[in-house]
């Protein structure tokens, strides 16, 4: 099955950069959820959703973009989102109970349960960090239809008014007043569809930005390597300054969404984009990512188990960073080897 997070297409297309740019994002999730060293790499773990939505994008629109007829655009469309939701309903059955154990969906009652587990299916989380694929078709099926409309100017504002709320209900928190029209809002949206800086308020604004890039290719790619490298490297610190004067204002629940991460994010998507390195292990980089990035969890909270029970300690540890991405990798390679079997091709579903 082709990836959806994000997919490059059958071949390394000269985007091995992008692959290896994904497999380390991957990794940036893992060390987001066992706390590696917390006050040195926050917030630049938080790059990793947001560069796989500006894969994703580039990835997908640059495949829109050869197409001419408006009804196979809307097939490619269909197929994106085929893909997605093949991938979320592999990883939720697999899941499930897990699922129901961590989220205590019918601990109050069948109606309500249900009715919250279907919100979160469609526009949240069930299995942790599944939001990126609901997110990833919404945020898809946004940019597609309004993108035929609007000019890419208008599809940026409107990614950053959207992404206005994720950052209220993350590290900008502490702005919200006690009433008024903007918490009212961000309940609002909360309540329909979960927290912004959780669902598809948080994937537009890099989807456009995704989409700008494809169809402006020849453009930011014939900006020489070195600008583009400072770039980054000056985002990245202007995204650790805002991180350390959001740290002395508040501390806030969800360490999800910062302005910095927009342009840090594209900067370093284009860079990877940019070097068009070629590699024979591209494409299995690329599976393993997909399948790291759904896995790490439950590999997580058995080896933070296993090392509770052995006394050691179970956050901000680096064992438990290594243990988890070995044994998530080596999980990876299992299922790839797996779904070449007859009889366990489903497998392919995984990624």
């Amino acid at each position: 099955m082709e990836d959806a997070l994000p997919r490059n297409g059958k071949s390394t297309g000269g985007y091995a950069g992008a692959d290896l740019l994904k497999f380390i994002m991957s990794l940036c999730v893992i060390a987001t959820h066992t706390q590696l060293l917390p006050g040195l790499i926050y917030p630049w773990v938080r790059l990793a959703v947001p560069v796989f939505f500006v894969l994703s994008g580039y990835f997908f629109f640059s495949k829109v973009g050869r197409l001419s007829d408006e009804q196979e655009k809307n097939n490619a469309l269909l197929r994106r989102i085929g893909h997605i939701a093949m991938l979320y309903l592999f990883w939720l059955l697999l899941l499930f109970p897990l699922v129901l154990h961590i989220r205590g969906y019918f601990a109050m009652g069948l109606p309500g349960g249900l009715r919250e587990f279907l919100r979160d299916l469609l526009f949240s989380s069930t299995f942790q960090g599944s939001w990126f694929l609901s997110a990833l078709i919404w945020g898809t099926v946004i940019v597609f239809f309004l993108g035929k409309k609007l000019s890419n100017g208008f599809l940026l504002l409107l990614g950053f008014a959207l992404y206005i709320p994720a950052c209220l209900s993350s590290n900008y928190e502490f702005l919200l007043p006690q009433q008024g029209i903007a918490v009212t809002v961000v309940e609002g949206l909360t309540r329909l569809f979960g927290l912004p800086c959780r669902n598809f308020c948080a994937a537009v604004i890099f989807l456009a930005i995704g989409k700008i890039m494809a169809e402006r290719e020849g453009k930011f790619f014939t900006v020489r390597k070195k600008v583009l490298a400072i770039s980054v490297v000056l985002s990245l610190f202007l995204l650790v300054v805002e991180y350390a004067l959001l740290s002395q204002v508040s501390e806030v629940r969800n360490n999800d969404s910062y302005l910095m991460l927009i342009p840090a994010a594209s900067l370093l998507s284009a860079l990877a984009l940019s070097g068009r390195l070629r590699c024979r292990f591209s494409l299995k980089l690329r599976h393993i990512s997909t399948i790291v990035y759904c896995l790490h969890i439950p590999v997580f909270l058995v080896v933070s188990k296993g090392m509770s029970l052995l006394g050691l300690p179970d956050r901000q540890n680096i064992v438990l960073f290594l243990l988890t991405v070995a044994l998530s990798v080596l999980a990876a390679l299992i299922m790839l080897r797996l779904e070449k079997c007859k009889y366990l091709s489903f497998f392919r579903f995984a990624h």
